[in-house]
């Protein structure tokens, strides 16, 4: 049986005031009111509760035992109440993000250790990858969002596949430029940036195969060569570029990445006619997924963060 909880609360009050009046005055109800609901709990569960003595209440051992029930519910509903709205302000949970390593270390990072001084119950796991492999982790449910680079060229489909099964906002578009060291500059390409001049250098990558190079001269010069001179492969960009700067070759790089080494004349960037690829990054998730009350302050938090930031040419952020 399971009694009705406006006359429990009715008990509650009175027990702990001791009096009918003063139980009305805190419910905002009549006295004759808080007497029907005393005498219909009575009644409800067969046993009395009180012993009215004049203007006193004296609980029964009934009633004592009820109230030893009644009190660790109301306690337990006012402690679980209150942890709610503290988790609407300052929420709890785990967020699970993935993006190129470069992007993470040089965007993400700095946010996360700010966001978890704000918020030090939300645990937040970081993923790093090639677009490939996050899009099947976001597919199987194992990140929440991905942060992808998108070529902008007509080779991207070749790059990371369908993308029907997800949505895409650009948020950051950085210049990705074919460069080497000042010294191979000099000996291999000195000043000549046709097709057929580059295509018999060397070059460093970080991807398997050199797609990434092989857009860069779809973009440049609407051909791909047969057969680059693909030399070295790194797994990551400060790799690449110690490679570069050893004078070995060329190879792609992120604009901010390079951007002081080409104030210095350290590295040359090899320009045509064509303007410089923008590397896109774009939130990817899954289409129909909706959006959690956590990815939306996270998301929020990072806009504003990335909206303090000092942005160049070489990289810029184009918001939420």
């Amino acid at each position: 049986m399971l009694p009705d909880f406006n006359r429990l609360k009715v008990f509650y009050h009175i027990y702990r005031t001791g009096s009918v009046v003063a139980a009305a005055e805190e419910l905002c109800l009549t006295q004759s009111g808080v007497s029907q609901h005393l005498q219909k709990l009575e009644n409800e569960i067969g046993v009395p509760l009180f012993t009215r003595l004049h203007k006193k209440m004296l609980p029964t051992t009934g009633a004592h035992n009820l109230y030893t029930i009644v009190s660790a519910f109301v306690d337990n509903l006012s402690i679980g109440v209150q942890s709610i709205c503290d988790r609407h302000e300052k929420p709890v949970g785990h967020i699970k993000i993935g993006g190129p390593m470069e992007f993470s270390r040089n965007f993400f990072l700095p946010f996360l250790a700010a966001f978890q001084k704000s918020y030090p119950a939300v645990k937040i796991s970081l993923h790093s990858g090639n677009p490939p492999e996050l899009l099947k982790q976001l597919y199987d449910g194992r990140i929440d969002m991905a942060f992808i680079d998108l070529f902008s060229s007509t080779e991207k489909g070749q790059l990371i596949g369908n993308l029907s099964a997800y949505t895409a906002q650009t948020m950051f578009e950085v210049e990705c430029l074919m460069v080497c060291s000042r010294q191979y500059y000099d000996i291999h390409v000195n000043g000549d940036h046709s097709y057929q001049k580059l295509k018999k250098c060397a070059y460093g990558t970080y991807e398997d195969y050199g797609l990434e190079l092989k857009s860069w001269f779809k973009h440049h010069f609407d051909r791909i060569p047969a057969d680059l001179n693909i030399q070295f492969t790194a797994q990551n960009m400060p790799t690449s570029i110690l490679w570069l700067k050893n004078h070995m070759g060329l190879g792609l790089a992120d604009g901010y990445w390079v951007a002081d080494l080409i104030d210095k004349g350290e590295i040359i960037p090899i320009t045509t006619d064509q303007p410089h690829i923008m590397n896109r990054i774009s939130m990817m998730r899954l289409q129909g997924k909706a959006m959690t009350a956590l990815e939306t302050i996270f998301l929020d938090r990072f806009h504003r963060h990335m909206q303090q930031q000092e942005w160049t040419r070489r990289v810029r952020y184009l918001g939420i």
